[in-house]
């Protein structure tokens, strides 16, 4: 599964170097990651449990990192500290992506696999759902593109 990942990635971001719209390649490599997480977020939501489990299997760490980076991002968005270049909101933007993916991930999964392997009660997951929930809401509000 990580290996269809990265060949996906990679073969996304490469296909990418040929457009020519002005931008740079690192925007367009950004760009393209937000289209690779909408979709890969899409499969989420289409295959369930299932898939779930297996992502979180293969990437406990990565998954119990988002609590972390969800309070990071969840503070940066209270104190209106957000990013003011186009690079900077396309960054943001994904970073949203990945957290909405992450968290979906855990919340699919069965909450004794979610204890066992990231120590994450139901109680952490759904209000990590919430604090992602009210922080779209205030980026949406906002103007916030590719949110």
């Amino acid at each position: 599964m990580k290996k269809a990942l990265i060949v996906l990635v990679g073969l996304a971001v490469g296909t990418v170097g040929f457009a020519q719209d002005g931008q740079s390649w690192t925007d367009r490599a950004i760009a393209t990651s937000i289209t690779v997480a909408k979709n890969l977020w899409g499969k989420l939501e289409k295959e369930g449990r299932p898939l779930a489990e297996r992502l979180l299997k293969s990437a406990p760490d990565y998954y119990k990192s988002s609590q972390k980076t969800l309070a990071d991002m969840v503070a940066k968005v209270n104190k209106a500290d957000l990013p003011k270049t186009f690079r900077e909101k396309q960054e943001f933007a994904l970073q949203v992506w990945k957290l909405r993916g992450a968290i979906d991930v855990v919340s699919l999964s069965d909450p004794n696999v979610v204890k066992s392997l990231i120590n994450l009660r139901p109680e952490d997951v759904s209000k990590m759902q919430k604090d992602l929930r009210d922080s779209e809401a205030k980026l949406k509000k906002a103007n916030f593109p590719g949110i």
